[in-house]
């Protein structure tokens, strides 16, 4: 009798013992997948405020690491979100619990498109991020932490794009008034640009914050698009950052036509039309024309030099107008377009 209650009470304590296996697994599965796995790599500061430079200054700051894992960390990789950062040593080694410092140079780099204050200073927000190996056969994890600093600015050109629109063909001479903000003591600005353009830049009030610029082509050409460098000097003789300035012109006055109107007047439907259409250049240089963009149903063949016989046909009804793209080449570049407008009336 005992023999046989022994028994049952065995095989009753079988399907307890799976139930209880199978809860335990399920548990500590769902903890597994629940738990995030961390780096344990961390920055010591939450924050990391770099202070307030000047532009063109170079400061030296320290950013700090630690491993608060129970493992060896390898840092194998430094990212930073601006080429103004710098940090050393690039790689290093953690052991568990271990604390390591970097060393950071910081540039007082001050962006085209930064947002300045009426002071000058702009707030920059840099993002440095490390590469982190918890083991050989796990790929690197990204730890980051975003740093500000604040840069006082010396000059701002606002805007810094500028159309030229007076010219004077005859020396071909820019003029442009440029609109700054200073922000410090500067004595003087200098020039750089292409060897062929002879520019001069001076202040005219400096209340006013404006400068003139003039600049000058020996070979008497027109131009179209270019970008020029001003470099501020400060009364120490101490030169700021260059701002780049960017001059567009237009060709209308340096290259024209007979008429600014190709009026065919009264044409039936596929009634042929020829128009000769010359370009000159007013200053008398040498240019090439390339048509560039040529409506459908438009035949254009060069006759001589920049001399052009335009062919098409009365297609609609009405007010039609035909615009004809021309490519104005000056020693084997594009520097501008010419437009030739065409019209008819359908009937």
């Amino acid at each position: 009798m005992l023999t046989r209650l022994r028994t049952i009470f065995q095989l009753s304590r079988i399907p307890v013992t799976m139930v209880c296996l199978v809860v335990l697994c399920a548990v500590l599965w769902n903890s597994s997948k629940s738990k995030p796995v961390t780096v344990g790599l961390v920055f010591i500061h939450e924050d990391l405020d770099l202070g307030h430079i000047k532009e063109t200054q170079t400061v030296e700051s320290i950013v700090r690491l630690k491993n608060t894992s129970s493992g060896t960390l390898k840092l194998i990789h430094f990212g930073t979100s601006c080429d103004c950062l710098e940090v050393t040593p690039k790689e290093a080694e953690f052991q568990a619990g271990e604390t390591k410092s970097f060393r950071l140079l910081i540039k007082g780099d001050v962006d085209a498109d930064a947002v300045m204050d009426d002071q000058g200073v702009t707030t920059k927000t840099i993002q440095l991020g490390c590469h982190v190996q918890t083991a050989a056969d796990q790929p690197p994890q990204l730890v980051s932490q975003n740093m500000t600093v604040k840069i006082s600015s010396c000059v701002k050109i606002d805007p810094a794009k500028y159309e030229i629109d007076a010219v004077s063909t005859r020396n071909s001479q820019l003029t442009a008034l440029v609109s700054v903000r200073m922000f410090d003591p500067v004595v003087s600005f200098r020039v750089n640009t292409h060897d062929e353009w002879k520019c001069d830049v001076r202040q005219v009030n400096e209340s006013e914050s404006k400068l003139l610029l003039t600049c000058l082509h020996p070979q008497r050409t027109r131009l179209i698009r270019d970008t020029i460098s001003l470099i501020p000097v400060t009364r120490s003789g101490q030169e700021m950052p260059i701002k780049r300035l960017s001059l567009t012109g237009s060709l209308e006055e340096e290259i024209h036509t007979q008429h600014k109107l190709y009026h065919a007047g009264r044409i039936k439907q596929q009634e042929p039309v020829r128009e000769v259409v010359m370009l000159t250049s007013l200053s008398g240089v040498t240019f090439n024309a390339v048509p560039k963009t040529v409506p459908s149903g438009v035949h254009v063949e060069r006759l001589k030099d920049s001399t052009f016989q335009i062919d098409y046909t009365g297609t609609h009804s009405g007010e039609q107008q035909i615009s004809i793209v021309f490519a104005i080449e000056y020693s084997g570049n594009e520097i501008g377009e010419k437009v030739v407008q065409l019209q008819y009336y359908g009937e």
